[in-house]
């Protein structure tokens, strides 16, 4: 007696196949192979066929398809089994992303996805926009940008059912610079004062992709070195004065530049004079001054001038006016105590 048995099994699972019954010798299966399983025996890593007669076939692959011959013997005869098995496949399935159409900033990194599904489990490949064939490079590709590579890049899912695929056209854009002028942010951005002899910084910080580069233009139109005498570039784009002379007046521009563009900001900066003082004779002195009209200031010029014996010895007199006519009457003397 011979039994035709048909069994549908999806790829990737296992199957236990049915044994024989009421033997006295236990039964054996052949394979689709034409190789012989007996009971109670392994046969590689998949298929095993236990003391009881279970046929075990693990892993389910598509190359396992076909028939199967389990035959069993008594006492009263024999009997054979035919198990036909087919295997069901899933053609790969690309999950669509949210769009195909990519911009990533030069410089910048981006990930592009090919999430696939299907039985058995599909096998992904890239054809980047240079024609470079990539083999099993997983369901997530990495690229980097600055790169000649923009263009299209397609992924291909594929199985022992059929293939599947996806097509990303990236773009690389560029950012142009923005220069940020904090709390000076305003129509009018008040000048920087720096006080003569001290040093000062201009600040120049700047957005954009690719990163810009900073570059500093003087008063007198001189592209500003990255170190001088005079000058020093630090981090951040922040240019630093040394020491401020009178010379260090004017207007300093800052250029921030990338391959998209370029944004300028002109700062100016004054020099704030120090308070004024007077060098004193050698030794110990004293100094008068004495706030007066330029009318008053000019008669007691004169007036001293022929009496000296009004001030005292070995005393120097100046007298400081103003356009508004008002005067400063200074004189100090030579202290010997």
């Amino acid at each position: 007696l011979e039994v035709v048995v048909v069994v549908v099994v999806v790829v990737g699972l296992n199957l236990a196949l049915p044994h024989g019954r009421n033997s006295e010798k236990s039964p054996c299966f052949g394979l689709s192979s034409g190789a012989t399983i007996p009971a109670n025996t392994k046969h590689g890593p998949r298929f095993e066929v236990f003391r009881n007669g279970t046929f075990v076939i693990k892993n389910i692959q598509l190359q396992d398809r076909g028939q199967y011959l389990c035959t069993a013997q008594n006492r009263f005869g024999s009997d054979r089994m035919v198990i036909t098995l087919a295997v069901q496949t899933e053609a790969p399935k690309i999950q669509p992303p949210k769009s195909t159409e990519i911009a990533v900033y030069l410089g910048k990194s981006v990930t592009l996805d090919c999430l696939a599904s299907g039985k058995p489990p599909a096998q992904t490949s890239w054809i980047l926009p240079d024609k470079t064939f990539v083999r099993d490079a997983g369901t997530l590709y990495t690229i980097l940008s600055p790169m000649s590579l923009k263009g299209a890049y397609k992924c291909i899912a594929s199985n022992a059912a059929g293939a599947d695929t996806i097509t990303y056209h990236l773009h690389v854009a560029a950012l142009p610079p923005s220069i940020s002028e904090g709390a000076m942010d305003s129509v009018i951005i008040p000048p920087v004062t720096a006080k003569l002899g001290e040093p000062a910084k201009l600040s120049c910080e700047a957005t954009g992709e690719p990163t810009p580069r900073i570059i500093w233009i003087s008063p007198r139109t001189d592209v500003i070195p990255a170190s001088s005498d005079k000058f020093q570039i630090m981090d951040g784009g922040i240019l630093a004065i040394k020491k401020v002379t009178l010379a260090s007046e004017g207007i300093y521009t800052c250029v921030a530049r990338n391959s998209a563009g370029d944004d300028v900001k002109n700062i100016k900066v004054e020099a704030e004079p120090q308070e004024p003082f007077i060098n004193g004779m050698k030794g110990k002195s004293t100094t008068k001054v004495l706030g007066v009209s330029y009318q008053t200031a000019h008669l007691l010029q004169n007036f001293t001038s022929l009496n000296n014996s009004l001030l005292p010895q070995d005393s120097m007199l100046f007298t400081f006016c103003t356009p508004s006519a008002y005067c400063l009457f200074v004189y100090f003397w030579q202290n010997y105590h």
